[in-house]
């Protein structure tokens, strides 16, 4: 089970501007690349891969991710981490996007139910707070994830809230049930 400590130190920051997903990435090879491994192959005998590009899917995915970053970075100016200290240990995030509400959607529809994907959603704002919030996204153990549309006056964005967690008991029930 998961649990927030005793005076567990949270930071909560809203970050505007219209979410991006991570999308996926795709790697491919120049031709270029693929002849001068043969040569290499020819001359030497040894194998050389290739050298590979990685691209993503969303061209707008970096700069939504330095936008976060810099909320984040704010975020922790007034927030209760010392200057350069990262959040060590187990963390909890919990996302609530705000994504941009078409005119022709009524006002008592909240929840955003189409395209992107939450789970896509969540992948670059995780990556942007690594290095800033804490070390590796890889300590973030849990969380909840919202998406839903903005309100009729508001912007689109998210609103963020990092906590450091204590892991209590392996064979605990789940945090969520």
């Amino acid at each position: 089970m998961i649990v927030a400590p005793v005076g567990a130190r949270s930071l909560t920051f809203t970050v505007d501007g219209d979410p991006q997903t991570k999308g996926s990435a795709k790697a491919f090879v120049v031709f270029g690349h693929v002849i001068e491994a043969y040569e290499r192959f020819r001359k030497t005998g040894r194998r050389i891969a290739p050298r590979a590009f990685i691209t993503n899917d969303n061209p707008n995915a970096k700069a939504w991710q330095e936008t976060v970053m810099d909320a984040a970075i704010k975020a922790r100016r007034t927030g209760p981490l010392v200057q350069g200290e990262l959040m060590a240990g187990a963390v909890v995030v919990d996302l609530v996007f705000y994504l941009a509400r078409p005119q022709k959607i009524r006002s008592s529809i909240v929840a955003h139910t189409t395209r992107p994907d939450f789970d896509k959603l969540v992948r670059p704002v995780l990556d942007a707070l690594t290095g800033v919030i804490y070390a590796d996204d890889g300590q973030v153990v849990a969380g909840r994830i919202a998406k839903q549309y903005a309100p009729i006056d508001g912007k689109p964005g998210v609103t963020i809230t990092i906590t450091e967690a204590a892991v209590a008991d392996p064979v605990a029930p789940p945090l969520f049930t």
